[in-house]
């Protein structure tokens, strides 16, 4: 049996105001039971005063914002460690509804604790107890909800072929009118919750550092701090909970005055260096890390490279997903030894949504592979459909939809159904 890390937790949200539930949560000992907000099992109890909270890491927090739940004050607080996001356990149980068990291997970041308390990060109580986060840019809050979703079903089927989907050009770009600010990012959740209920895994194709060097903007997400980065990785860990799998594409994704995802970056008209290369690949690697992310796959920006940039590139990743330039075969996965290991290329034969009027044009990419030797995957950027996914509010409850008549990347799933596949993991690896 697991050992408990933390408590199970129920939340009365009866008679009492949610600010009065959070005022008896802090104030209840870690070790009291039936208190009416936070129920520890014995076990738990000795957990939290024993070795596993000695165990905990004690840190300083670099920032905080008032937390609201649908819409009502608190007086909770999320404590920000860099840029990811943790919540008091105490403050979060009066906004459960039920009773919830947080163990230890089943969070994806590691509890923290100050001299005030013991921390969950926000992303691990989406996943575990169903409380999702908004994050307000016009006062910089919180708001935390019960989140519902209604999405179409796509049945897995028996023996469906594998097919592969991957998001592209995720970045951490804070322009007001970009393609990321933080209503942007809430569709991108969206989209990765439609993907975790009808794929067995997807891929996230992600920029580690955004540059616009015009506008003098540099966002590297382990060491520039903001409200809106915080948001931008909060993203990242609900889309890995969804199943999806980070890669690295490229580092900057730009050279010299061009701007992240427009520009190109290994180009044989950047100029690099192999030496160069590899610093930009080895940024990409330590970015990656410090937010304790982990990947072994890398894409070049535009599919553009060098010889020698492909050869750091495979002493360092075992897939580069795209089309390998120097295969015979096109549409194919190729592969290869380097150093004793074997290094995969994986291409994306149906290209991508091209627009939002593309919806025809992809799925009569996808109908033209069937029945050859080619490959099932696409790549697809989530700015396409965020006018066709769907928000509502009702009470404490925030519900996702999609617009299924218009949605791309429903068409796409549903489309794959029709032919056999479903969109997973590689199956080669």
């Amino acid at each position: 049996m697991k050992r408990l890390l933390c408590m199970m937790m129920a939340a009365v949200l009866a008679s009492s105001s949610l600010c009065g539930c959070a005022q008896k949560a802090a104030a209840a000992d870690d070790s009291a039971h039936g208190s009416g907000v936070v129920t520890l099992a014995a076990s738990a109890a000795a957990v939290m005063t024993g070795k596993l909270l000695a165990d905990i890491e004690e840190v300083a927090f670099d920032a905080q914002y008032p937390v609201r739940f649908a819409h009502e004050e608190t007086g909770a607080k999320v404590r920000m460690r860099g840029n990811r996001a943790y919540v008091s356990i105490r403050e979060i149980a009066p906004m459960l509804k039920g009773t919830f068990t947080l163990n230890k291997d089943d969070l994806s970041f590691p509890l923290l604790k100050d001299k005030e308390g013991v921390y969950v990060s926000l992303s691990d109580v989406a996943k575990l107890c169903g409380i999702y986060a908004v994050f307000r840019s016009d006062l910089e809050e919180v708001e935390l909800f019960r989140l519902t979703t209604d999405f179409p079903k796509i049945e897995k089927g028996q023996g469906k072929k594998v097919a592969y989907f991957r998001m592209e050009d995720i970045m951490a770009d804070p322009s007001l009118d970009g393609r990321f600010t933080h209503a942007y990012l809430e569709r991108i959740r969206l989209e990765g919750l439609f993907l975790s209920e009808n794929t067995d895994g997807f891929y996230v194709g992600w920029i580690p550092k955004f540059v616009d060097p015009v506008k003098g903007i540099s966002v590297d997400v382990s060491r520039d701090f903001s409200f809106h980065a915080a948001d931008f990785v909060y993203t990242l860990d609900i889309l890995q909970n969804c199943g999806g799998k980070l890669l690295l594409h490229g580092y900057t994704h730009q050279y010299a005055n061009e701007v992240s995802a427009d520009g190109s970056e290994f180009a044989p008209k950047c100029g690099l260096t192999r030496e160069q290369a590899a610093e930009r690949m080895d940024e990409a690697l330590r970015i990656c890390s410090d937010m304790g992310y982990e990947t072994d796959i890398f894409e070049f920006p535009h599919y553009e490279s060098t010889g020698p940039a492909r050869r750091e590139a495979e002493a360092r990743f075992s897939v580069i997903y795209e089309q390998d330039p120097e295969a015979k075969s096109r549409g194919l996965i190729a592969s290869r030894k380097v150093n004793g290991r074997m290094v995969y290329y994986v291409p994306t034969p149906a290209d991508h949504v091209h627009s939002e009027y593309d919806a025809k044009g992809i799925l009569r990419r996808i109908e033209a592979a069937e029945g050859t030797r080619v490959i099932q995957s696409l790549f697809f950027h989530p700015v396409i459909d965020y006018g066709r996914t769907i928000i509502r509010e009702d009470g404490r409850e925030r519900i996702y939809r999609l617009d299924e008549d218009r949605n791309i990347t429903y068409m796409i799933l549903k489309k794959w159904d029709e032919l056999g596949y479903r969109a997973g993991p590689f199956d080669f690896l």
